[in-house]
C-alpha cells in the first residue's frame, strides 16, 4: 500500500448534491475518499453520522450520509477516483461490482480520446514533417536543375577551349 494519498495537484473535484457548485478539497481534508487511496481499492460508507472519523460534511452545505469511492489505475497508480454519494439506499458489494464496469468503459473512452489526441498530434507532426521533405526536395531538385545547367556551360565551354588550344 501507498503512503502517499495526494493526487498530482493534491486537489480532488466534487460537485455538490443540491446546488452543483463546484468545489475544491484538499485529498487529506476529504476523508470519505482517503480510505480508497490508502487502500487502492473501492470503499463505501453507509452510515457517515456514525463514522469516528467523520469531523464534517466536505463542503459544509449538503449532509453526506452514505458515499461510494471507486480508483482508477493507470500504470499501478491512482489516477483519479470516481465518487457517488447519498444514494437512496445503502451501498453494496452490487453497487461497487456495477459501477466499477461503468468507470472502467468511461475511462477506457477517455484513454481513447487521449489516444486519439496523441495520434492526430503524430499525424500533425508527420504532416509537417512531410511538408518540409516536399520544400526540401524542391529546393534539390531547383539545385541540382542549376549544376545541371551550369555542368552544361562548363562542358561546352571546356570544348570551346579545346577548339581553340587546337587552332594555335
Amino acid at each position: 500500500k501507498r503512503n502517499t494519498i495526494f493526487p498530482k495537484n493534491g486537489y480532488v473535484r466534487t460537485t455538490g448534491v443540491n446546488n452543483n457548485d463546484k468545489i475544491h478539497h484538499a485529498i487529506i481534508k476529504a476523508e470519505v475518499w482517503t480510505d480508497c487511496f490508502q487502500q487502492e481499492e473501492p470503499v463505501f460508507h453507509n452510515d457517515h453520522n456514525s463514522s469516528p472519523d467523520n469531523k464534517t460534511p466536505l463542503d459544509g452545505r449538503f449532509r453526506m450520509i452514505r458515499d461510494l469511492a471507486i480508483p482508477v489505475f493507470e500504470d499501478s497508480k491512482i489516477t483519479a477516483v470516481f465518487g457517488l454519494i447519498n444514494k437512496g439506499e445503502k451501498y453494496s458489494t452490487d453497487d461497487v461490482k456495477v459501477m466499477t464496469m461503468f468507470i472502467e468503459n468511461i475511462w477506457n473512452i477517455v484513454r481513447r480520446k487521449r489516444a486519439e489526441i496523441n495520434l492526430q498530434e503524430k499525424y500533425n507532426e508527420l504532416q509537417s514533417t512531410e511538408e518540409e521533405i516536399r520544400a526540401a526536395n524542391e529546393e534539390l531538385t531547383v539545385t541540382f536543375d542549376a549544376l545541371k545547367e551550369s555542368n552544361e556551360e562548363l562542358r561546352i565551354n571546356n570544348k570551346k577551349l579545346i577548339e581553340s588550344e587546337m587552332r594555335f
